[in-house]
């Protein structure tokens, strides 16, 4: 490591340099009155920055408890996560980013690793597949999943975590497939196909199988 002082009477604030054993930076940051401050950058071994931590108001660095948006990044160079910390831990706005850099999936964490909020996953193109709902790290409340254009292709319930009913799903010829349970006690589901305008076209009483309710055909 190598501290340098921009003023001499002042040994709270330098700027920080580390180094990998070779010689070639590792990371670098500005330190000031003892808190971490901007923006500290660290580096893969070839030069390609590999994380950014921007500090949202100074830091401590020997709590190191930082309040900032952390960025990680592949080898060459794109986005791979990007994440809110306060006080140290994981907490808000989580973003994760395939290879090429195009953003997959955002959600809400708190303590780290619990789920609590908005869910969405994305395509290429940047519209939205899937979005749902998390309270406390379980799906709740309605699923919704949309075909590439934009348009919605199914919507699905959770109770619990688990899937549940009603569903609808939109066909490929412009039809719907409606399925719901029978009775409150939910020992067989009724699927209603219907046309573009609603109208019935047909209706099958299902009982669950082995491994629970299958989506007909």
């Amino acid at each position: 490591m190598v501290r340098e002082y921009p003023d001499g009477s002042d040994t709270l604030s330098f700027i920080m340099k580390e180094f990998y054993p070779d010689g070639t930076l590792r990371r670098i940051g500005d330190i000031r009155k003892g808190n971490y401050v901007g923006k500290i950058i660290t580096f893969f071994k070839n030069g390609v920055v590999s994380q950014t931590d921007s500090i949202l108001i100074p830091c401590n660095m020997i709590t190191d408890a930082c309040d900032e948006i952390m960025t990680r990044y592949n080898e060459n160079g794109t986005v791979s996560q990007r994440f809110t910390i306060k006080q140290g831990i994981m907490s808000g706005l989580y973003q994760q980013y395939n290879p090429k850099g195009f953003l997959e999936k955002t959600y809400y964490l708190e303590n780290d690793s619990i789920k609590n909020g908005d869910y969405k996953e994305y395509y290429p193109n940047g519209r939205i597949f899937r979005h749902m709902t998390y309270h406390m790290d379980t799906i709740i409340g309605t699923v919704y999943t949309f075909k590439q254009n934009g348009d919605t292709l199914l919507w699905d319930q959770y109770y619990k975590g688990q899937k549940s009913f009603p569903y609808k799903k939109w066909l490929d010829d412009g039809t719907t497939l409606e399925g719901d349970f029978v009775d409150d006690k939910g020992k067989a589901v009724i699927w209603t196909w219907r046309t573009k305008e609603g109208k019935e076209i047909k209706k099958e009483i299902r009982m669950p199988g082995k491994y629970g309710y299958v989506t007909p055909n």
